[in-house]
């Protein structure tokens, strides 16, 4: 999702770790949990069954160096002091059992907050309750709103929803994050760049062009270049030639040149002559 969202193939998340090795470790009380960096290439043709080969390599990877710590990491590099993000967004998978009871009360545990967020949090919780998986976005104010979060949350539901119906082995690129009700925006709103222009004819703007700027350089093929007045008076050269040939409404003319200022030169001119050219 965030490679199709920022366009990048190349791809840092932040991967939360207990930093706990051993069961002595994991029945010591505190707060020891560490970030470290998940890089992935998401490459338009990777299909999703070898991305998630890759994501099972990166994690068993990542899960051997989970006591260094993610500011260690940023010293080692030299970011300490900058303001430069380590990781893009965290992706906290919380696989927990939430079955707490108080001398046989039940208890509902709710999560408010998960702390300070530098830019962005995707919360995934399993509940083991039969329910499925319960997905949370959290954001830092100052770079998201409300609307914002909500729609990540609704492409990243819909690119899942893809996700669990399409062939595992097909390419990635054929999943769109862009929902039905986003589609006819990004197609059509955005799109929508027809502005009113006066009449005119195909070589109009041009001539017109030549009159304001006459000097300005009109075309050029990295040997010759012409201004808009020196275009302009060889089109009307070479089309008053071929009128005298015969050319004009109607008539068809074959140009035969390579891609050259000769070409413009001779394409503007059956114009200007009134023909077509072939």
């Amino acid at each position: 999702y965030v490679s199709r969202a920022t366009g990048r193939p190349d791809v840092v998340l932040g991967l939360p770790m207990m930093g706990r090795m051993g069961s002595a470790a994991l029945r010591v009380p505190g707060m020891v949990m560490n970030v470290l960096p998940l890089r992935l290439a998401v490459t338009p043709g990777a299909t999703f069954a070898a991305l998630v080969r890759q994501v099972v390599l990166g994690v068993r990877e990542v899960r051997r160096h989970q006591r260094y710590r993610y500011e260690d990491i940023r010293r080692d590099l030299g970011l300490l002091g900058e303001q430069r993000a380590l990781v893009g967004p965290l992706v906290n998978v919380m696989p927990f059992d939430y079955g707490v009871d108080f001398a046989g009360a039940p208890v509902r545990a709710r999560n408010l907050s998960a702390g300070p967020v530098e830019d962005l949090t995707v919360n995934v919780y399993d509940r083991a309750d039969g329910r499925g998986l319960a997905i949370d976005h959290d954001g830092n104010p100052a770079l998201y709103d409300d609307e914002a979060l909500a729609t990540h949350q609704e492409r990243l539901l819909h690119l899942l929803e893809q996700v669990a119906e399409c062939d595992p082995h097909a390419p990635t690129a054929a999943l769109g994050i862009a929902g039905a009700a986003e589609l006819p925006l990004v197609l059509e709103e955005f799109n929508r760049t027809a502005r009113a222009v006066p009449p005119t004819t195909l070589v109009g703007p041009i001539e017109a062009q030549a009159a304001r700027t006459p000097d300005a350089v009109a075309v050029t093929d990295g040997t010759l270049s012409l201004t808009y007045a020196e275009l302009d008076v060889r089109a009307n050269r070479l089309a008053h030639h071929l009128q005298g040939l015969g050319a004009g409404p109607g008539a068809v003319v074959a140009v035969s040149v390579p891609r050259s200022v000769e070409l413009v030169v001779a394409l503007l001119a059956v114009v200007k002559a009134g023909a077509a050219c072939l």
